[in-house]
Parts: structure tokens; C-alpha cells; sequence
């Protein structure tokens, strides 16, 4: 019996491991701030950070100060080193963005002839590198690539190393430039331009886009696109569904598009969800920049699962939203993985338009106490359709707190002859994984009806012409007596009055049967222009709602 207790209890232990949490909530643990939110750690200076290292110890970028911050994944600060900006002699501080480690690459040799450790890339068009021969506290941080001269600027690097064995035989430096170029840049270990057998361009992006991030997860090259401002120097313009993200092979050759519109929003932060992080384990993870909202994809087949949650069931929300990252992630060519709790996702914040900052955790959590409700979001909010055309959008409801069972759905404010309905018409939710539901949303265009006519005045003429007609045959049956009419005689004249009294009913019938008037008569029509159409989802007491704004042309 013990020996069948210990095999028990170790393979729940083996489940419990393996399996995800179900229905519970996300919880933020905030661990470096500028002071500007309580967090455990403060640095007046740790403002607008930006990109976070898949290091041991976090090595991350903030942007308005010029420092890179070397930060254990507990939230302290090692120390900082400083970012140069482009001008010579390349001494004050610039504006970092990208944060990569070289672990793992070969090449990239500093001036100093040492290889550098870390590479950061900066908003006004360079590329630097630190190695310990530079020093540790406000150590000034080389710069190996300058393109400030024609207009670079760069938000988002990476490193993408190509090995067999896990040996690593040539490393390459991607660089997002959202400014003037306007392409994913790529150099070789020499820090010299070069291409690859792809180009990493999106044959169908948008017009006004420009690649905001690149990150390299495992085999796949991911880039994060932005609509633009039309001059530099160059914004992104937020907005509600104003974003994209494609994925490259390693050799820079497109593969698909992952999302488009909807709920994107300038997104520049992408990570895959922890094995162990509740209903969305495994997920794709792709943060906003433009209203600090994390929504979740299929990884494989990128279809939207929903958005982090917290114990109420509303979305997380963090403005400027930069960077995600999963503890352990990690790095080709190298058996070192990223610092961090492996069922923790850590992310970084500029908060109040990029003028604060924030370094913090996300996990999977039980909320003691807390309610069971669920997460209700859209996949897109809004949608556009012609007048008598349909618009689908897909609905993602999540458990929360251990919430399960039946839902119902409900739109209302819709349009003037317009209507609502749901595939399936009442979801179940699972505390396991998210449900997915289709609303469909049907107008009407104005069509040409043609009206059923009636003939007037013909019944009257018709029964008055059989009445007469049949009078003498029921004369007959009054008069059998005097004229001593046989039996056969009676039955002969029954028969040819049931007969005309058909013929009579028939022909009544005839004369009376609709006919299609060739004056048409308009249908309802749903007006055009916008209604913001409330979604509400419902079981016992608990209502979560979700908008999408109809626009008819």
C-alpha cells in the first residue's frame, strides 16, 4: 500500500507539473519601478524601458534616460551602463530600444577586440556593444553600426544564429528600421551589411506600415508592424486595429501572416506563453504598444484565443506596453536560457506616454476568495459591411476562478433592421481552455418586392353566373312528385350538381389566386453609418460585455 501511495502521489505531482491550471486568473508583480508605481525596487531613472535581454540576468533598454540596466530577475539593479548616441564622440547617452544577448553567436568583435556580450540598438539609428573590458557602472557601451546619417531608426534587434548540433557556424544582427529604409536590416558578425536568401518582406503588408519589432523565437523570425507616421520623424500612429505581425524562416523568406488589424494595436512585444500558465499554456503571446493590452493566438494555427485576464475577468492593461518575455527562453546555439521563473512572463512598460517605467512579472494565479466569472472579449472591435451583407466577429470567453457552464449571448444596439446571432447559440465555457463563439451580424439592402395582387370583382360574377346555372337542377329535386322521377333520375341530377358546384368552387378559386404586381415595394433597409453594437454574456448574476463598432456603408 505505500509503495502504491508513492506511485499515486508522484503522478499527480508528474500532472499537476504537466497539466494547465484551470480557470484561474493572471496576477502582475511589479519588481522595478521609476517610483512612479509602487513596485519593489525603485531607480528615479528606469524610465520608458524597452527591450529585455534572453539573459541569465535581464539586461534592459530605457529609452529616456540612455542607460541599460542589468537587472537580476528578483527586480534589483547590478548596475547600468550607457547606450551613446550617435553624434561623436559617442559619449551622451542615446536612445536605447533593442536589447539582445550575443550568447551563443560567433563573432561580433568590439574595438577593443573582445567580443561583445550585449548589443542595444537606438531610436536615433545606431547599433552598440558592451563587453566587461568597457567596464560595469556608466560604462560606455561601444558603437559597432551608425545610420544616423540616412535616417535610421531602430526599436526592435535581434540576433539570429544559425547552427547544426547545436553549434552555431554563423550569427547575423536583424534590425527593425522604422525609419527612413523602412526594412529589416540584416549584418553579418563583422557588423557589415548583408543579405540573407530572403528579404523578411510581407508581399501583401499594408501601405503605411513599417516594422516595429523583430524577435526570434526558436526557428521562427516574428515581425511586428506598425502604421506609421507619413514623415519623419516617424510615429507610430496607435490606434485600434492599426498593427500587423508576420512570420519569417531563418532565411528572411515570408511564411504567413499571423494577424492583421483587429485587436492590434502598434504591437511590438511577442513571446510564447509558459508551458505552465493556465488556460492559455503555450499560446501565442503579442503585447500593444498602443493601449498596453496582451492578446493570445493559436501558435499554430494563429487564430485568436483571447486576452490576460485579471481576478474580475477584465484585460490586463499597461499603457506603453513594450516588451514580453518567458522566463527560460532559449537561445540557439547555446545552452544558457533566459534568467526567470519558466511559468512566469516578464514584461516591461513606459506607462503615462513613455514618461515613467515599469519592470514586472505575470503569472497564473488562484485569487483566494475571488469570484468566479469569466473573460469576455472580441477579436476585432469593429467591423465595416456593404448594406445587405454579413460581418462575423469571433468572441473568446475564458474562465476565471474556476468558472464553468453555460453562457448566453446577447447584442444590442444595432442598427435599424439589422440582426444578431451566435454559432453556437449558448457557449460553454471550460475551466480548462477558452471558448470561441462566432456572432454574425446580418443587414438589409433595399430590394425591389413585388406585392401579391388580388382581382376584384370577379367572384361576385362568377357565383351569380353558377347560381343560375344550377337552379334548374335543384328545381328538380322539388318537382319529383309530378314529374315521378326514378331513383336513377334523382341520383343523375345529384351528381351533375356536385359536379358543378366543384367546378364552381374551382373556378372561384381560380379567378380569386394572387397575382404579382409589377410595382415594386422597398424592403427595410439598415441605414448607413456607425452603431456601436454592446455584446453582453451572461450566466446567473455575472455579466461581461464586449463592443464592436458596425460601420454600414
Amino acid at each position: 500500500m505505500q509503495m502504491i501511495r508513492k506511485f499515486l502521489l508522484h503522478t499527480a505531482a508528474i500532472l499537476a507539473a504537466t497539466l494547465p491550471i484551470a480557470g484561474q486568473s493572471y496576477k502582475v508583480t511589479n519588481l522595478l519601478s521609476d517610483g512612479s508605481v509602487t513596485a519593489t525596487n525603485t531607480d528615479p531613472n528606469f524610465k520608458n524601458p524597452w527591450a529585455i535581454s534572453a539573459s541569465g540576468t535581464f539586461w534592459i533598454s530605457a529609452a529616456n534616460t540612455g542607460y541599460n540596466y542589468v537587472v537580476p530577475p528578483a527586480g534589483t539593479v547590478s548596475f547600468k551602463v550607457i547606450v551613446p548616441s550617435a553624434a561623436a564622440p559617442n559619449t551622451a547617452p542615446g536612445l536605447p530600444a533593442g536589447s539582445v544577448t550575443t550568447g551563443g553567436a560567433v563573432g561580433m568583435l568590439l574595438a577593443n577586440g573582445t567580443k561583445a556580450s550585449f548589443l542595444f540598438s537606438t531610436l536615433d539609428g545606431t547599433i552598440s556593444g558592451w563587453n566587461s573590458k568597457l567596464g560595469t557602472a556608466n560604462a560606455i557601451s561601444t558603437v559597432a553600426i551608425n545610420n544616423n546619417a540616412a535616417g535610421a531608426s531602430y526599436p526592435g534587434l535581434a540576433i539570429l544564429n544559425i547552427a547544426s548540433g547545436g553549434v552555431t557556424s554563423k550569427s547575423y544582427i536583424l534590425a527593425a528600421n522604422f525609419g527612413t529604409g523602412n526594412a529589416i536590416e540584416v549584418y553579418d558578425s563583422t557588423f557589415a551589411p548583408t543579405k540573407l536568401a530572403g528579404n523578411f518582406v510581407d508581399p501583401t503588408l499594408p501601405a503605411g506600415y513599417a516594422p516595429f519589432s523583430v524577435h526570434v523565437l526558436g526557428t521562427q523570425v516574428f515581425v511586428n508592424y506598425a502604421l506609421r507616421s507619413a514623415s519623419a520623424p516617424y510615429l507610430s500612429v496607435n490606434g485600434a486595429g492599426n498593427g500587423a505581425v508576420s512570420v519569417f524562416d531563418t532565411s528572411g523568406n515570408f511564411v504567413s501572416r499571423v494577424a492583421t488589424g483587429g485587436n492590434l494595436n502598434a504591437p511590438w512585444g511577442i513571446a510564447y506563453a509558459p508551458a505552465n500558465f493556465g488556460i492559455f499554456s503555450n499560446d501565442l503571446l503579442i503585447g500593444n504598444f498602443g493601449d498596453g493590452i496582451i492578446n493570445v493566438f493559436d501558435p499554430k494555427t494563429f487564430a485568436y484565443q483571447g486576452q490576460l485576464i485579471d481576478s474580475t475577468g477584465k484585460a490586463l492593461k499597461y499603457a506603453s506596453l513594450w516588451e514580453l518575455l518567458t522566463g527560460g527562453t532559449s537561445v540557439t546555439g547555446t545552452t544558457a536560457v533566459a534568467g526567470g521563473d519558466t511559468s512566469t512572463v516578464y514584461f516591461t512598460a513606459g506607462l503615462d506616454q513613455e514618461q515613467h517605467g515599469l519592470f514586472a512579472t505575470i503569472t497564473n494565479a488562484t485569487t483566494a476568495g475571488a469570484t468566479p466569472t469569466f473573460g469576455f472579449s472580441s477579436a476585432s472591435p469593429s467591423a465595416t459591411v456593404t448594406a445587405g451583407s454579413t460581418a462575423q466577429v469571433q468572441l473568446s470567453l475564458a474562465s476565471v476562478n474556476g468558472f464553468s457552464g453555460n453562457v448566453s449571448l446577447a447584442c444590442s444596439g444595432l442598427p435599424a433592421n439589422a440582426t444578431c446571432s451566435f454559432s453556437p447559440s449558448q457557449a460553454s465555457v471550460s475551466s480548462t481552455v477558452p471558448s470561441i463563439v462566432t456572432a454574425t451580424i446580418t443587414t438589409n439592402t433595399k430590394t425591389a418586392a413585388l406585392q401579391p395582387l388580388q382581382r376584384r370583382g370577379m367572384q361576385p360574377v362568377v357565383a351569380g353566373i353558377f347560381a343560375a346555372f344550377l337552379l334548374p337542377f335543384a328545381s328538380l329535386l322539388g318537382i319529383s312528385k309530378r314529374l315521378r322521377l326514378t331513383n336513377a333520375s334523382r341520383l343523375a341530377a345529384l351528381t351533375v350538381v356536385v359536379l358543378l358546384s366543384g367546378l364552381a368552387a374551382g373556378g372561384c378559386s381560380s379567378g380569386s389566386s394572387p397575382q404579382m404586381s409589377t410595382t415594386p415595394t422597398p424592403a427595410p433597409v439598415t441605414p448607413a453609418g456607425t452603431s456601436n453594437i454592446t455584446i453582453a454574456a451572461t450566466a446567473g448574476s455575472v455579466t461581461q460585455q464586449t463592443s464592436v463598432a458596425l460601420t454600414v456603408k
